[in-house]
């Protein structure tokens, strides 16, 4: 999209840094004499894995909630994290993933599932790697080539205590999972609309006045104006059930054209208007006989 830009901040240079070549199987060294002044550059063949560096910064920072992005995950790192979960070394845990997570490794999707449950996990299109470790006393930030899992080729990492760096990413992590449905999300009709309205939302952002502030109501607010909507179309076009039992198949962009036309000024997003027409029973599945995955709400008519 033309009005999108990237999310980014400027920070000045730490006082303290250090770069290394590492090629030993541990992270012994790597943190040593590590500080909130400081920042840590590396290059490592691959030996140890992000869970070694996390498990190193935590001796650092002590309990702290952790964040992290990821395209892919391994079944060791998953319980590695757990068991941290379970010490308390790790107070609160969060994870993004890819959408094609769950297509890509299908067990360890089923794994993480299981074992951080849907409310600690959101997907959005990312090939991001980043670490978050905080509490009352640290704001970490790792950014690294590393997923989470092993691989024996050559990783990056940079690691400091920055807290501008660290708004960034965490920024975007809590508006994420603020407006990302919880779990594991493979579809894009749901996905890219989010994804596209956090970068989108940037421009908008570095553009207004600080005399500016948005009046754009809340998700939760959207939702209830929504559902209002919503009744005056149950009055024409019931949810339907089936697809041999629908009559007419609507797109959410034609959905939220027809509300827009009732009320031009209506401040409503079509992520908001997604979710209010599945709470009222709407079901949105791909329209039979389309040349290409047309999304569609089933709907019959009166």
């Amino acid at each position: 999209m033309n009005d999108q830009a990237p999310l980014s901040v400027k920070t000045k240079l730490q006082s303290k840094a250090k770069a290394m070549l590492i090629g030993g199987k541990y992270t012994e060294g790597i943190l040593d004499g590590f500080t909130k002044e400081s920042r840590v550059s590396g290059l490592t063949n691959g030996l140890f894995s992000l869970i070694s560096l996390l498990q190193g910064l935590l001796r650092i920072t002590g309990p702290a909630r952790v964040d992290i992005a990821t395209w892919a995950s391994g079944f060791y790192e998953s319980t590695a994290i757990h068991e941290m979960l379970t010490s308390r070394e790790i107070i609160e845990f969060r994870i993004i993933l890819d959408r094609s997570f769950k297509t890509r490794q299908v067990e360890y999707s089923q794994q993480m599932l299981e074992i951080f449950k849907s409310k600690r996990i959101r997907t959005t299109n990312t090939h991001a790697r980043f670490v978050l470790i905080y509490n009352e006393e640290w704001h970490v930030c790792v950014r690294t080539s590393m997923n989470l899992n092993e691989n024996l080729r050559c990783e990056n990492f940079d690691i400091d205590n920055d807290e501008g760096i660290f708004n960034l990413f965490k920024g975007f992590v809590d508006e994420l999972f603020d407006r990302s449905p919880e779990g594991i999300t493979e579809s894009r009709a749901i996905v890219d609309p989010i994804f596209n309205d956090i970068f989108s939302d940037v421009t908008m952002k570095e553009e207004k006045k600080p005399d500016q502030e948005s009046d754009f109501p809340s998700i939760e607010e959207q939702v209830t104006t929504a559902h209002d909507f919503i009744e005056n179309i149950k009055a024409v076009y019931l949810p339907a059930t089936s697809i041999n039992e629908t009559t007419h198949f609507f797109s959410t962009e034609e959905v939220f054209e027809a509300i827009k036309a009732i009320n031009p000024n209506l401040k409503l997003s079509k992520e908001s208007l997604y979710t209010a027409m599945s709470e009222a029973g709407y079901l949105f599945r791909p329209r039979p006989g389309g040349f290409s995955l047309e999304m569609r709400w089933l709907m019959k008519r009166v």
